[in-house]
């Protein structure tokens, strides 16, 4: 006799001598029998005759036997009311309470089943208290005694098997699992316990593949149920209705007589209840329901997936004409539309090592090795049913590698031929991208398959009730989907969709190729986590591709329609990725290309300093400076500005955004302070240099016409920095854009009556005279608003005007010299006067229209002045004279085109 069965024995002799030694006490003062509790009494009585038994309220012996352990025990305090006892039966039956004498009750009675040594001890604890010799409980004591001595003295079987207060059930005498007992479900056993007791949950579906052991679960939940006192409360009956028409042997599949369709399964109920109510008149399945409509029942049908394959709209109207008291309870392979589903998963590793050793020892033996036992569960995918077919194939005198082998072909094709059969569409396509892809999510499904995200979400969600898919951990905060084990071996052999399956695989291999070529651009490119291309490792392929859509679009140049397309797949992802830092860069680039500025905003929950910086850039382009100054500052403090913690692109941005924002929100002070060693700076001493000098202009810009003196010493500061600037780095875009607003400040000053000193006015137009010309080359100054500048400074009163001294300069002369268009006439040029400039919103229009004394108009190409500059040619007016050839007209003599053209 094994260990576990000696401690069974030991055990049910405490509970059953606990259980003898209460009933006899009642019984000892069975004339206090009126003390009882008439509401116990009564539930008794009417307990029995639903059985069939028929008990008086004065056959105390008989109600004894009829009532729980629990009743026997307030019975007992019933009859004790008053005495010294009462105190003793309380504090012993608070201690049985606290050591669940009563699960422990019913677990003696599940021979098959696990029995923990812990039950033996709460159990001799109970017995042991002193309590039971104050109640005089001898018997109680003796059989302790017994029991630790080693004389077992097992209780009568009925005790067992035949439990009186069991609710009634129609539940099979023995169960298939019994041979090796229930491992490895007491989550699913904890979870159908908590649904059953909500009053709401009407419908519960137990959903597994076959050989997983849906049955073998509902089967011992059924009569743990119908052996616990407590929960009669809740169901007054238990009926199991089985649709399982067929059985996977080492034989092969052996047909079973089973129930097939509704109308036998109502008849299957109104037999099983016609026999356990015989006192009802119950002729067909309407009279069960409208005479039994206020008992609660609990009606368990096993292997429904028979009739859903069929007809689920027929069941849906089975469920709904039942009574509202009665519960369902259904093991399907096929989930249904409506009610709870518990799914149902393959064994822990370690639980279906145990059932392995467990299964052979049963068989006979003793002696296989663990390895191998380890290998058979893995091999079986830990599904049940495959770990006792490979060790009846074993047993049949095969080898270990033929009965795996033979059981795995077997045991796919049974456990989920049928319920893919039950598939839709939709469910095998993303079956066949789930086998093609490994490990899939929703939005690469809707991708792949071209398929609404709503719709792969309603087949997703169908798939995973079923344990055809199981949810994979990812780091990312997700759900991601795997196919159960046994499937890929099924779809291997036998692919449902080879179409999708080819389709899929085609587009997964461009998607691999395009990462890998993005992989090694940026390695080859040395770009880093700053930059706008960057995808990080291991970044989901879906996003990866989207990252690089995004980047393509934004560098193509900008379409609003594909704009919009790229938006809505981010917000498909956006649940998925929200903190992905890579997701929440280039999403806001999107939303902010489309101007929608609030969302390009919230929709940045990475900390990364990339994702800063674009949050920056959303304030600042914006107008928000103060924000946009607050953020670059931070960037900036943190060193995210030096090329060697960054890289030179993404510190230049924050070096020039952050003086920039500084110097838009009036915090020119704070520029000044930033930039004080602009000389020595290594990389950016232009930028620094140059929005120094913008600083120093910016702060006197509002005390132009009320403070000369601060006005002389800021534009001073900015003069003399651009010069050591212009000296150190010549010109730059940069600098040449802030000397030339420097040139327009002093315009300014000098076209109105003022106060400022003739030095800073003379000093200041020496420096326009010598960097003129060669910062509005850099600054791309239109050469109509050069002309107009010049003029206006070469206008200006003051000794020595450094103006006129440049070179390059030439103030137009009052009178033409006569001999001078004689002397051009007669080398063969016509001499024509100007008479239309067209305008051009972009500066000098580079071509003008004349005529000559004869009315002929001619076409002049600044490209074709001779000897001239491009200033000269903007300077022309309407009425002045040219000396021009010219060539033959094609517009048949409308205008004739220059070739050469001389100013005269």
């Amino acid at each position: 006799m094994q260990e576990d069965d000696i401690t069974r024995i030991k055990t049910s002799m405490l509970v059953f001598a606990l259980e003898k030694a209460l009933g006899n006490f009642v019984l000892d003062k069975e004339h206090l029998g009126d003390q009882l509790s008439a509401g116990t009494v009564d539930s008794i009585i009417e307990r029995s005759e639903k059985k069939g038994s028929l008990v008086e309220k004065d056959q105390v012996a008989l109600i004894l036997q009829a009532s729980y352990l629990g009743e026997v025990f307030d019975f007992a305090l019933s009859v004790a009311k008053g005495t010294i006892c009462e105190e003793y039966l309380v504090s012993l039956k608070t201690l049985a309470n606290q050591l669940n004498i009563f699960d422990i009750r019913n677990a003696v009675c599940h021979p098959n089943n696990p029995f923990p040594d812990c039950y033996w001890y709460r159990a001799a604890t109970i017995v042991s208290d002193p309590l039971i010799e104050k109640l005089g409980l001898q018997n109680v004591t003796e059989a302790l005694a017994s029991a630790v001595a080693g004389q077992l003295n097992e209780p009568p079987q009925n005790w067992f098997s035949d439990v009186k207060w069991a609710i009634p059930n129609n539940l099979p005498k023995t169960f298939p699992h019994e041979i090796t007992g229930l491992l490895g479900r007491d989550k699913e056993f904890k979870e159908l316990n908590r649904l059953l007791l909500l009053p709401r949950e009407n419908l519960i579906t137990i959903v597994a593949p076959g050989g997983i052991g849906k049955t073998a679960l509902a089967l011992q939940l059924l009569k743990d149920l119908s052996l616990t006192p407590s929960f009669s409360k809740h169901v007054d009956l238990i009926i199991f209705c089985s649709l399982k028409n067929e059985e996977l042997t080492a034989d092969g599949l052996r047909r079973i007589d089973a129930v097939r369709d509704i109308d036998s399964i109502k008849n299957h109920i109104l037999s099983e209840l016609a026999e356990l109510y015989p006192e009802r008149s119950l002729s067909s399945f309407e009279d069960v329901c409208t005479e039994l409509q206020d008992e609660k029942i609990l009606l368990c049908i096993d292997n429904l997936e028979t009739l859903l394959i069929e007809s689920q709209s027929e069941f849906q109207q089975f469920n709904q004409e039942l009574p509202v008291r009665w519960k369902v309870l259904v093991t399907s392979r096929v989930s249904l539309g409506a009610g709870t589903s518990v799914p149902l998963e393959a064994l822990k590793e370690k639980h279906s090592v145990a059932l392995a050793r467990n299964y052979f020892r049963k068989r006979g033996v003793m002696n296989i090795q663990q390895k191998t036992l380890q290998h058979i569960a893995k091999a079986a995918n830990h599904n049940p049913l495959a770990i006792r077919l490979t060790v009846d194939l074993y047993l049949k005198g095969n080898d270990i590698p033929e009965s795996i082998q033979k059981s795995q072909k077997d045991i796919a094709s049974f456990s989920y031929k049928n319920l893919i059969d039950a598939l839709d569409e939709t469910a095998v396509s993303i079956l066949e991208a789930i086998f093609a892809q490994q490990v899939s999510n929703r939005h690469e499904l809707s991708e792949l398959l071209e398929l609404s995200y709503e719709s792969v979400v309603e087949a997703v969600n169908e798939l995973t009730k079923t344990t055809l898919i199981t949810r994979e951990p990812t780091s990312e905060d997700f759900d991601s989907y795997k196919l159960a084990d046994s499937i890929r071996e099924l779809l291997i052999s036998n692919p449902r969709n080879i179409d999708i399956r080819k389709k899929v695989s085609e587009e997964i291999r461009k998607r691999k190729i395009v990462i890998r070529e993005l992989s090694n651009r940026q390695r080859q490119l040395e770009i880093d986590e700053f930059s706008d291309d960057y995808i990080a490792p291991k970044t989901a392929d879906i996003l990866t591709i989207l990252v690089n859509d995004t980047n393509k679009e934004l560098k193509n140049g900008v379409n609003s329609t594909n704009l919009r397309m790229l938006k809505d797949r981010y917000t498909d992802l956006s649940n998925q990725f929200s903190t992905n830092e890579a997701f929440c860069f280039n999403y806001s680039r999107i939303l902010h290309q489309l101007g929608d500025v609030d969302r390009a905003k919230s929709c940045i929950h990475s900390k990364s300093a990339r994702c800063r910086m674009q949050l920056a850039w959303v304030y600042f382009s914006d107008s928000d400076y103060e924000t946009a100054a607050k953020l670059y500052r931070e960037l900036f403090t943190e060193g995210y500005g030096d090329n060697n913690q960054s890289n030179p692109k993404f510190a230049y941005r924050i070096n020039r955004n952050c003086l920039a924002s500084l110097l838009y929100s009036q915090q020119s002070d704070e520029v000044i302070e930033i930039t004080k060693d602009w000389e020595s700076h290594k990389h950016y001493r232009d930028l620094f240099g140059s929005m120094r000098a913008s600083a120093f202009k910016r702060s006197v810009e509002h005390k132009v016409n009320q403070d000369a003196e601060s006005t002389e010493t800021a534009l001073h500061e900015a003069i003399q920095t651009l010069k050591k600037l212009f000296n150190l780095e010549h010109y730059s875009y940069t600098s040449s854009v802030e000397a030339y607003r420097i040139f327009k400040e002093i315009r300014y000053i000098v076209a109105r009556p003022n106060s400022y000193s003739k030095g800073f006015i003379r000093g200041s137009l020496q420096f326009i005279a010598d960097h003129f010309f060669d910062v509005c080359e850099r600054a791309k100054v239109p050469e109509k608003e050069q002309v107009k500048v010049i003029q206006d400074l070469d206008l200006v009163t003051i000794d020595s005007n450094p103006i006129h001294s440049m070179s390059w300069f030439k103030r137009k002369e009052g009178t033409q010299d006569s001999s001078t268009i004689q002397s051009y006439e007669k080398q063969g040029y016509t001499i024509v006067k100007v008479t239309n400039i067209p305008d051009n919103v972009e500066g000098v229009s580079p071509y003008i229209f004349a005529k000559d004394n004869s009315g002929i108009t001619y076409y002049l190409n600044a490209k074709c002045l001779v000897g001239g500059s491009w200033l000269e040619w903007a300077s022309y007016e309407l009425g002045d004279k040219l000396a021009i050839k010219y060539g033959r007209s094609k517009n048949n003599g409308k205008t004739y085109p220059a070739t050469e053209i001389i100013e005269i």
